[in-house]
């Protein structure tokens, strides 16, 4: 201990020497460890971390295959009754559920607001596996069309809108003009997987009725959780049986043939799956970037390395040995990369504070992109491997020379000469080849996106507005009332 605290002290005092050598490997690191820590931060909140749900493997996601539509539509949102129809005869799900969110006017506790409130099967829970901060969940039993109205709210609307009173349980909202009597309230951490992305918050959840007679529509997401022994195919094939028959029972009713299949995938590919090849392109580039950083310090540790050959020959002469050596300038390089790695985590967290505030709102899992323990853990590694790398090269290139030449000649650099023009011609080559890739790659990217933004839509953007219709109240139309919208 008493060796490694001396090494320590020498390696200060070698760094307060080469001030400017030190400050430049310092910010170096800080930049390239801080960009390849913010990359990895993203790979780590959108690939690596598990999905927030328990058994997150045997969650998956279901879509419709409306064949003689397939050209135009490939997969369809799921109908009420072909959903009812598969929670009825499956035998591969433990529980399935449908939902979809709309807007809705919120009237209670406050100024009227615009919420965004949940309409889904009673299942929805039991699929998730996940319970409310305080009071129950929905059942199946609020499925029921004479059953009463109730809804669960979000912790956020709870906090912010109701003062975060747990009195609230048992009383009466207003949404969309008609009570519910509030049963329960999310935690903080519920998610809700909604198309390709989770949910940041839930603002309230209601049940789906669905009346007699409503023949449904394919506007509806569908989550299922698959029973333990049985595989995604096995639950796929079952489900194209049972889609056969629905579609049997419609070609009946609506006199006209209709052949449906099944897509079922696991949720965690329907969440992450678009974004996935982007984000390991980009820290793929990253690490790409930081192997160049680590050439370029290299190839000036190397140059500081023949321009102190007289302190190491010293060092060895008097009996020094090369584990010694190394160890040094392990240490040396060490400091500065854990100054860098520190400057680097700095680095990371205000790259992602800009990056959360302007990534594309489809991002998937954006709000779960932090600085964690892995993170952390990747910085401290990062931080190792480069200081080890960047030590052995100048060290096993000192090795190979004759301490005793290099004291006898009075020069730094004394038999250094063609072997570190090797190692710096290598180095240089190593860096241009990254750079080259690099830039191919960046290339064809911007070429790829040029070609998606000029591609031909068909029509007239200019001026056109798409404007989301709402219609909450046809979930709960009484068996004459039907409410149709048509293009104009």
């Amino acid at each position: 201990m008493g060796t490694l605290l001396f090494d320590i002290r020498d390696g200060l005092r070698n760094l307060r020497r080469d001030r400017g050598f030190a400050a430049t490997v310092i910010l170096t690191l800080g930049i390239t460890i801080g960009a390849s820590a913010a990359a990895f931060s993203i790979v780590n909140g959108i690939l690596l971390k598990p999905l927030p749900f328990p058994e997150p493997d045997r969650l998956v996601t279901i879509r419709e295959i409306w064949k003689e539509f397939a050209d135009r539509m490939p997969a369809a949102p799921v109908n009420e009754r072909h959903f009812e129809y598969w929670r009825q005869h499956n035998q591969s799900f433990s529980a399935v559920a449908q939902y979809i969110t709309l807007p809705a006017n919120l009237t209670s506790g406050g100024p009227a607001a615009q919420i965004s409130a949940t309409r889904t099967s009673g299942t929805l829970f039991d699929v998730l596996r996940a319970q409310p901060a305080i009071g129950r969940a929905l059942t199946a039993r609020d499925d029921d069309p004479g059953a009463p109205d109730v809804v669960v709210i979000g912790d956020s609307l709870w906090r912010q809108r109701f003062g975060g009173d747990a009195s609230i349980l048992g009383t009466a909202i207003t949404l969309d003009g008609r009570p519910f009597t509030v049963v329960g309230v999310l935690p903080p951490s519920f998610r809700l997987p909604s198309g390709e992305s989770l949910l940041a918050t839930v603002d309230a959840v209601v049940p789906m009725r669905i009346t007699a007679g409503w023949v449904g529509d394919h506007n509806n997401l569908a989550i299922g959780r698959i029973k333990d022994g049985v595989t995604i195919a096995a639950a796929r094939a079952e489900l194209d049986v049972l889609q056969q028959q629905a579609g049997e029972i419609a070609t009946r009713e609506a006199g006209t043939r209709v052949t449906l299949a099944s897509i079922v995938t696991p949720l965690s590919e329907s969440v992450i799956g678009r974004a996935r090849r982007g984000v390991i392109i980009l820290f793929a580039a990253i690490v790409a970037v930081l192997l160049i950083a680590c050439a370029n310090l290299t190839n000036l540790a190397l140059t500081r390395a023949l321009s102190r050959g007289r302190d190491a020959a010293l060092r060895a002469a008097l009996g020094a040995s090369r584990a010694r050596l190394l160890r040094q300038a392990i240490i040396d390089h060490g400091l500065l990369a854990l100054a860098g790695g520190a400057l680097g985590l700095w680095i990371a967290a205000a790259a992602l504070r800009v990056f959360v505030q302007t990534a594309p709102v489809d991002l998937p899992r954006l709000d779960e992109i932090a600085i964690d323990v892995r993170v952390i853990g990747f910085v401290f590694l990062t931080t190792l491997v480069t200081a080890i790398l960047v030590s052995v090269l100048p060290l096993w290139h000192l090795g190979g020379s004759d301490p005793q030449a290099i004291l006898r000649s009075g020069s730094a650099g004394a038999g250094h000469g063609p072997a570190g023009l090797r190692a710096r011609t290598a180095l240089t080559a190593f860096q241009i080849a990254i750079t080259i890739a690099l830039l191919s790659v960046t290339t064809l990217l911007g070429v790829s996106l040029q070609r998606v933004l000029d591609v031909d839509y068909g029509f007239h953007a200019e001026r056109v507005l798409s404007v989301p219709v709402s219609l909450p109240a046809a979930r709960y139309a009484d068996d004459a009332q039907r409410i149709q919208v048509y293009d104009r």
